[in-house]
């Protein structure tokens, strides 16, 4: 009993899940059609989901009647009859196409003769034939079921497989209108084919991945192959922009401040023929708009200027964004919303005239008269790219030509971005003789591509010591292996604008001119030293490290980072003195003079005196005078005064001597010390 009341409570949970589906699809369609505004579908839906919650679902018609403020239900129901038979006729092909896959699969899983197969497949095209035939029937009758129930019925379909039946026919009727769009914008040059069919296929894997839609036209924004003006241009004449968006639109149009402009000075202008304020108003709207727009652009600029470089505008810019000029009809001098809309819709029907001749689409007779008369007067020639258009004058000018006639013609000849208004005007009143040719149009040129280098060693030190071999810091001068030398990434560049306001893609650099010397490995995006040295980067691009490092001068504890050790695992030459308080560690060492504390892992030779220092090394060490000094060796210790420095014939050495744990004392002719001088060995 308990078993039978839960399988109830679920049918009847799918069944008020399947009404409140259906009650939003409708919903959808009432908005989509300009039935209803984007208020009162949210109100509706959220009523829709309030009886959802409690386990209840009323019909769309009863939930649509309780809402006083929306258009009487007898004026939409047409509407949704059609567009729900249109949607329904999707889903019966979706749906038959997925039950004869299922019923396919199974059958050969099961082994079944093709005579069954076939018998199975008759089953279901009769099925689905009668089922066409009836919805068609109920749609002349203006009494449509839900499909779903329809689909239920016929026993081919499960209700798993409902939501994706209608996911699917969402995503057929995006592409569907997808794939006009993208026929519009080849058409008229703003991208190619080409380019359309990657982002249709891309648009196809993203539903894949994530159940989404997205439309081909902000795909194609993304990627930057069109303009987002003319993505909203083309949805425009398709009829998938609401009506109730028509202002955003509007205020979003103008790429630059003529166009901006012109837009608000046709809505003045309209204001004004409708007589709904007088001239003063209007014009002291368009003086206020302009005002708030200078001060907004100028806090913007402002912030971008500012050591911080804010990416993000603060409120206070945000704040002081300008109003559109329908705002300031109606907050500062009393234009009422509904005459405020009844512009919009005007406005927008002029610039839906406008798009139809910059995309030519739905042309009158007159203005192909117009524009095959226009082809006399005028020839245009064009700049790389298409970034500049000139035009030449063929013969005198007509005085009936006006400059509305001349936007027309260059809307119909592609040149929608970058005109210049003087030149327009220049034309128009003759002032261009016939043979005079001037530039009419400029688009953005393209920021080029470019590879950016930061370097990571001391390039000012390094280049110092290349020139002079004199240093400031050798903790600074020498780099450590494994160090990063130079990063760089490459910078994409801006696409520019042509006249035809498409997209010039930027130069882009494939190669990294940088050329890799000794020692230095090349990782991704990195240069790396192989070795402890000096990195250099010479005029030719060649980056090296040098582990042999010559040094002119003395080296005090102030040469170094601190005064604690130092270790570098490379070869120095040093022309001056390892002073007092230096403690140095290196592989090979060769110096004149040694005041400091040495330790090295190859040999060290001193040219002159080794005086109150200390010298350990694994290696050989050659010294020339000792005095008051512990040498430390793992190889031979051999103390050869130099002549130039010897004025009588020997020098006396105090030196504590040590190798490898061998007494001095028992064993120093095995030390491999010369010496023609008295030597004391003291232990």
């Amino acid at each position: 009993m308990a078993l039978k009341s839960k399988q109830k409570k679920e049918h009847t949970d799918k069944t008020v899940l399947f009404l409140y589906q259906y009650n939003l699809r409708k919903l959808k369609i009432a908005l989509e059609k300009n039935c209803i505004s984007k208020k009162q579908f949210n109100l509706i839906s959220t009523e829709l989901e309030t009886q959802l919650d409690k386990g209840v679902q009323s019909s769309f018609e009863d939930i649509f009647d309780s809402f006083p403020s929306l258009l009487p239900l007898q004026e939409i129901l047409p509407i949704l009859n059609k567009e729900l038979f249109k949607y329904n006729q999707i889903i019966i092909k979706l749906a038959q196409q997925f039950a004869k896959n299922t019923i396919n699969q199974q059958l050969k899983l099961q082994k079944e003769d093709s005579v069954s197969i076939e018998q199975a497949n008759k089953r279901l095209n009769n099925t689905f034939l009668e089922i066409l035939k009836n919805l068609t029937n109920d749609y002349i009758a203006s009494n449509q079921r839900n499909i779903d129930d329809i689909l239920l019925e016929s026993g081919f379909i499960q209700k798993s497989q409902l939501e994706f039946l209608h996911d699917s026919a969402t995503h057929l009727e995006i592409k569907t209108k997808d794939r006009k769009f993208g026929e519009i914008a080849v058409k008229n040059e703003f991208t190619t084919q080409e380019i359309v069919n990657s982002a249709l296929v891309e648009q196809t894997e993203r539903y894949r991945k994530t159940s989404k839609n997205y439309i081909i036209g902000d795909i194609l924004v993304e990627r930057n192959h069109i303009t987002p003006e003319i993505r909203d241009e083309i949805l425009i004449i398709q009829n998938r922009v609401l009506e109730e968006d028509w202002e955003d639109t509007l205020k979003k149009v103008g790429e630059s401040s003529i166009k901006e402009k012109e837009k608000n000075a046709l809505f003045g202008a309209m204001i004004l023929k409708e007589r709904l304020l007088d001239e003063k108003q209007v014009v002291e709207a368009l003086k206020i708009q302009a005002r708030e727009l200078e001060e907004y652009r100028k806090k913007k600029k402002d912030e971008e200027s500012h050591p911080d470089n804010i990416t993000i505008e603060s409120e206070d810019t945000q704040n002081l964004k300008p109003r559109w000029i329908g705002d300031i009809l109606v907050e500062n001098f009393g234009l009422s919303e509904r005459d405020r809309q009844r512009i919009v819709k005007k406005q927008m029907a002029f610039n839906i005239e406008r798009i139809n001749l910059k995309l030519g689409m739905n042309l009158s007779n007159a203005h192909i008269e117009l524009f095959n008369e226009m082809e006399q007067y005028f020839n245009l020639s064009y700049s790389k790219d298409n970034i500049e258009a000139y035009i030449e004058v063929l013969k005198p000018i007509p005085g009936t030509m006006t400059k509305d006639n001349m936007i027309i013609w260059l809307y119909h000849k592609k040149i929608r971005y970058g005109r210049i208004n003087n030149a327009i005007t220049s034309l128009v009143t003759g002032k261009v003789g016939p043979g005079k040719k001037i530039l009419l149009a400029k688009g953005d040129e393209p920021k080029l591509a470019q590879i950016k280098y930061k370097f990571h060693f001391d390039t000012q030190q390094a280049e110092k010591y290349v020139q002079t071999n004199n240093y400031e810091n050798i903790s600074k001068l020498v780099v450590s292996k494994g160090a990063k030398l130079i990063t760089f990434e490459k910078d994409k560049g801006k696409s520019g604008l042509n006249v035809n306001h498409c997209f010039v893609a930027p130069p882009m650099i494939t190669s990294i001119p940088i050329i890799k010397g000794k020692n230095v490995i090349r990782n991704e995006n990195e240069f790396i030293a192989s070795c402890d040295g000096i990195p250099h980067f010479s005029n030719k691009k060649v980056l090296s490290v040098s582990f042999r490092i010559h040094l002119n001068g003395d080296i005090f504890p102030e040469n170094l980072s601190m005064n604690s050790s130092t270790g570098f695992d490379c070869d120095f030459d040093i022309q001056g003195s390892i002073q007092s308080g230096v403690v140095m560690e290196c592989r090979k060492l060769k110096v004149s003079n040694i005041m400091g504390k040495i330790r090295t892992t190859d040999e060290v030779t001193v040219l002159h005196e080794t005086l109150n220092g200390e010298v350990v090394s694994k290696g050989n060490i050659y010294l020339a005078s000792v005095e008051n000094s512990t040498v430390t060796g793992g190889k031979s210790i051999i103390i050869q005064p130099n002549s130039n420095n010897s004025d009588s014939g020997c020098t006396s050495y105090f030196v504590f001597l040590v190798f490898e744990g061998i007494s001095a004392t028992s064993q120093s002719t095995s030390l491999g010390i010369s010496t023609d001088c008295p030597i004391l060995v003291s232990s």
